[in-house]
């Protein structure tokens, strides 16, 4: 059976409409016989149609932030793999972002409500919002404590595979973030448009230690899917596990500088550095089966999904 995916514009009107359940949280239907000091619960989402885990369509988000290089970033959880997430804002993230801003409250106090009956122990956790409103309290600059001009969305990409015994068959051994190249489409044998793995400049496949030269800020979600349907309650924390699935990503341009064509400079020759050539460095050289509607491309990019 199909999973349901929500666009955000299905979710808005349920919230909007004054339903009272459109977020709920609930036990797992499904237990881990993996041993783990998190507890999982399920996130689910109800409109008038649909009910089911909170999976989403987006498009055109733009990345404010993206990927960090991993020379300058050790985040990791210990067990030799990166933390990997990037930040959208409410603002930069179209129907998405209004639609996680609606949500926000409607978890808060859902976590509430489960710790009532029991089934969340609140304790002394921080509760994650889904969206983050302020600086934090422990910058040093004038900007700590204040708040954002708008919210910002985490989501993290995860290139780590559903384990062998996932309850849903069909996402057995795929990447949990599956990563397209907008720029690199192409017609099938049926007539559809599809588009190419994300690479490298290089062709490499993008992993954990690359992929921050693809997913950069700046660079477009042209159209996806995003998983929202796990709520961990750990040691310290009370989170949504906020993931990218399938993702056509549109990269920046290669750019340029905007005086360029303004002197007879542009098309000059390169000069021979000074000094002996033999001694001369390199330094510098070496720099998802949707059914809602996504993005500009007539259903192109949406068929694309729904066939990978």
């Amino acid at each position: 059976m199909s999973i349901h995916v929500f666009s955000p514009e299905e979710v808005i009107d349920a919230v909007n409409s004054g339903k009272k359940d459109v977020l709920q949280i609930k036990e797992k239907t499904y237990k881990s016989k993996n041993k783990s000091p998190v507890k999982y619960l399920d996130l689910i989402i109800n409109t008038d149609k649909h009910s089911g885990p909170a999976i989403f369509s987006l498009d055109n988000v733009e990345i404010n932030y993206g990927l960090p290089d991993p020379s300058y970033d050790d985040d990791d959880d210990g067990d030799g793999t990166r933390n990997l997430s990037v930040a959208t804002t409410v603002d930069k993230a179209g129907k998405f972002g209004e639609m996680i801003e609606l949500l926000n409250p409607l978890f808060l106090k859902e976590v509430d409500n489960k710790a009532e009956q029991k089934i969340i122990v609140k304790s002394k956790r921080n509760i994650k919002e889904l969206i983050s409103t302020h600086y934090s309290e422990n910058r040093t600059d004038e900007k700590a404590g204040k708040a954002f001009d708008s919210p910002l969305i985490n989501i993290k990409v995860d290139f780590s595979t559903y384990p062998d015994n996932h309850p849903r068959k069909f996402l057995r051994g795929k990447p949990k973030t599956q990563v397209f190249d907008y720029t690199k489409s192409f017609i099938d044998d049926d007539g559809r448009k599809q588009y190419k793995y994300a690479t490298t400049v290089d062709g490499d496949k993008l992993d954990d230690a690359n992929a921050y030269m693809f997913i950069t800020s700046e660079c477009i979600i042209k159209t996806g899917r995003i998983h929202m349907e796990s709520v961990a309650v750990s040691q310290n924390w009370i989170s949504v596990i906020t993931k990218f699935g399938k993702i056509v990503v549109d990269p920046i341009s290669d750019g340029g500088f905007d005086d360029e064509g303004d002197g007879d400079f542009d098309d000059a020759e390169p000069q021979e550095p000074a000094g002996n050539k033999d001694d001369e460095a390199d330094e510098g050289e070496d720099d998802g089966e949707d059914d809602g509607d996504e993005g500009e491309d007539d259903g192109e990019v949406d068929d694309f999904l729904d066939d990978v």
